[in-house]
């Protein structure tokens, strides 16, 4: 999880996940089962090549014109769970050319085919047909140009770490300063790496554009997934969705830390691929700096009474605006207050991967800060969570868009070994961080732990 890219679901850092998402591992069928003499598999009813398995059952289309029924084609495929894009099945159920009274004549008569709840679910489901054509949407947004990478960004105002004292005094300093800004934290194994969840890598390595219409296509084909397998969300999808970045499943959540000496574990955590790579731990204020003399606004959690996606509700550029999603002026954050062992033991918390909205005022402050000029594009490939960049040294400045202060620390790589050894002697520890089966069996993957040692004789 937590995701510094993260390695581990669950985790408040970003651990062995280079940016290149891997490929997606097939899908397995559900186990076939016998039911009269048709072969079932699972509840589905078509095979691999989407023709009927068998014969439906007599009467099921008595009422139904046979163009009515060519069209209930992509909302059985969908049912069945066996189409090959593992959004496609829900999006055809949301998008299926299917009346009401059609899918009720198809509830009423299939109950031995298939569950009707099933297909009242599908009638029940959110209309995201008008999403369904941006998750094959080409990116349009232009390439960032040469010498506009993350790491040119970050570089313009990281703190360099070469030494187990250095981040002590810079861990130290930062929280002193703006501590009353109530801090979070988030470590990543490789300085180079942007900030992004595991939903915009997957979306932009497959080549397509990253923006609300796209994420928000594939939270709901997720939940209307569940919905067809049958699977209940009865704490609400933004519940939901904690699960699925529990369990690996790309998702717009970011892992963070309300520590920042476990953050910086899962900056340092070793890895094969990225020890000899620099690392980067990064922090954000939940509120924006104050002008001088003035109160700080009270941080914002994110509104947890039904547990619903509620940025769902903010269909276009101008209601996300007006609720501050991807603007930087407030940091989306939630701490959910069903916690699981590994995240009471990270003190984890998430951020929320958000289309930056990046006006000409708030462009012009990053002109300023930097002396060079920044492109939208540029800064959103750089950071999917909207900062000021600040000097962790000094007190956050107020600036006029109310943009949250953000910090980055650049980890570097020969000093990783002895950052690991001070934070085992604190505690933090693989065991500690990952103390529920799940990390145990993890843990009994490595295959460092069965080869030989020698021993002195």
């Amino acid at each position: 999880m937590l995701t510094f890219m993260a390695s581990k679901s669950g985790d408040t850092g970003s651990s062995d996940t280079s940016k290149p998402i891997p490929a997606r591992p097939e899908v397995q069928s559900p186990p076939e089962t016998k039911k009269g003499n048709k072969a079932v598999r699972g509840q589905g009813l078509l095979d691999e090549k989407e023709t009927f398995v068998g014969s439906p059952p007599a009467g099921t289309f008595a009422n139904i014109s046979a163009a009515q029924q060519e069209s209930m084609r992509p909302l059985i495929a969908a049912l069945a769970g066996q189409m090959t894009n593992p959004f496609a099945g829900a999006l055809a159920v949301l998008s299926a050319q299917t009346s009401a009274p059609l899918l009720a004549a198809i509830a009423a008569q299939t109950s031995d085919w298939f569950p009707s709840s099933l297909v009242m679910a599908a009638m029940a489901a959110p209309d995201i047909s008008s999403l369904v054509g941006a998750l094959s949407r080409p990116a349009l947004t232009p390439q960032p140009r040469e010498h506009r990478t993350p790491s040119d960004f970050f570089a313009k105002f990281e703190v360099e770490i070469r030494s187990v004292p250095e981040l002590l005094k810079a861990l130290a300093v930062t929280q002193e300063k703006n501590n009353d800004l109530k801090l979070l934290w988030r470590g990543q194994q490789n300085a180079d790496w942007p900030v992004d969840s595991s939903l915009t890598r997957l979306l932009r390595d497959g080549g397509n554009e990253v923006g609300e219409e796209q994420m928000m296509a594939v939270e709901l084909s997720q939940v209307q997934t569940a919905t067809v397998w049958g699977q209940p969300i009865p704490f609400g999808a933004l519940n939901f969705l904690a699960e699925l970045q529990h369990q690996s499943v790309p998702t717009r959540l970011i892992d963070v830390s309300l520590d920042p000496e476990t953050a910086v574990w899962f900056a340092v955590q070793e890895s094969a691929k990225n020890d000899n790579r620099d690392a980067r731990l990064f922090s954000w204020g939940r509120s924006a700096a104050p002008k001088r003399g003035k109160l700080i606004e009270t941080p914002t959690e994110i509104p947890l009474a039904r547990g619903d996606a509620f940025w769902h509700d903010w269909t276009d550029r101008d209601a996300r605006q007006r609720n501050n999603w991807g603007t930087g002026t407030i940091l989306q954050w939630w701490n959910p207050p069903a916690r699981n062992e590994r995240m009471r033991a990270q003190r984890a918390a998430f951020l929320f991967d958000a289309e930056p909205i990046i006006d000409p005022r708030m462009r012009s402050q990053f002109t300023v800060r930097f002396n060079e000029d920044w492109k939208d594009n540029e800064i959103a490939e750089a950071t999917r969570i909207v900062g000021f960049p600040s000097e962790h040294n000094k007190r956050a400045q107020h600036n006029p868009d109310r943009i949250v202060p953000m910090f980055t620390f650049r980890i570097a790589a020969a000093v990783k070994p002895a950052i690991r050894t001070y934070l085992e002697n604190k505690g933090l520890s693989e065991k500690s961080l990952f103390p529920d089966h799940a990390g145990l069996i993890s843990h009994l993957r490595n295959p460092a732990l069965y080869r030989p040692v020698a021993v002195a004789n």
